[in-house]
């Protein structure tokens, strides 16, 4: 880690719609704009390819090696920057995934797969079972970069404070969450648990989500944001 250095972070909140080409260039675009403007690390929403709806998951698959996977792993050559690639649906052995890429100047240092999956029914309001669609991941993701150590999660591995104490415990210096937290529990919920996360970790945290796009049946609630290592809310997006 170098000392006290001083890192210029940009979160991604990109317009995902049903066009995954469109979400796709959209999210190369943000990245060239961003480093324009000299950002060193970059964060992608959870799911940024396609909707967040269990019935287009399949159809939008990028393994390893993909032509998306090596995108990504080469503009983060060309713009020398370390790239937290959102969240896309993986598959392995038959299972699906909802995978984050991240990558280094260029290099793949590791995935995270979603440890705790989001299945909640609030009648009237919202129903989803990611478990229906996702398997679970089995692994703590804390990755050393040329900024220091990192720990990444995938939204409702937000919800779980012994995450972010064990990755505390490895000597996290900032966490990454691609998430798409909806407009029901976003309100309530969101900024409570990302202070949290924060506090607990005694990290900066970085949430990044998809816009609010009404025209999709599942309505995330946006308000990507950064958050200190005292739970204060440094920036926040509509």
């Amino acid at each position: 880690m170098m000392t006290n250095q001083k890192i210029k972070v940009a979160l991604c909140q990109l317009a995902v719609t049903a066009d995954s080409q469109k979400n796709i260039a959209e999210a190369f675009d943000s990245i060239n704009k961003v480093t324009t403007q000299g950002a060193q690390i970059i964060l992608l929403p959870e799911i940024f390819v396609c909707p967040y709806d269990a019935k287009v998951f399949r159809n939008n698959i990028h393994n390893e090696g993909s032509e998306l996977f090596e995108r990504l792993k080469k503009i983060s050559h060309d713009k020398k920057i370390l790239l937290i690639a959102g969240s896309v649906p993986e598959e392995e052995d038959g299972k699906l995934y909802n995978t984050s890429y991240i990558f280094e100047d260029g290099k793949f240092l590791g995935k995270h797969r979603k440890f705790h999956l989001f299945d909640v029914n609030i009648p009237g309001q919202i129903v989803f079972y990611e478990s229906q669609v996702f398997s679970p991941g089995e692994k703590l993701t804390v990755l050393d970069t040329k900024f220091g150590k990192i720990g990444v999660m995938i939204c409702f591995d937000l919800r779980f404070s012994e995450m972010a104490r064990l990755m505390a415990l490895q000597g996290v210096q900032m966490i990454f969450a691609p998430a798409a937290f909806n407009t029901i529990t976003g309100p309530v919920h969101w900024e409570l648990v990302l202070r949290s996360r924060a506090a607990d970790a005694q990290s900066f945290l970085c949430a990044c989500s998809p816009a609010f796009n009404d025209d999709l049946s599942y309505k995330t609630w946006g308000h990507s944001a950064i958050v200190d290592p005292r739970g204060k809310v440094l920036k926040m997006c509509g």
